[in-house]
């Protein structure tokens, strides 16, 4: 393995860490929107 496929690993770890953190970040604001709709309900 040769430095640049070691920097791409890399790179590829790190993008994935952003995008997961992306998608639970998003998970969780809708699971907000959906708790505060239903304390409006009740």
């Amino acid at each position: 393995m040769n430095l640049s496929d070691k920097l791409w690993e890399l790179l590829d770890e790190e993008l994935l860490d952003k995008v997961f953190v992306v998608g639970a970040s998003l998970r969780l604001v809708e699971y907000d929107e959906a708790y505060l709709e239903r304390l409006e309900i009740v």
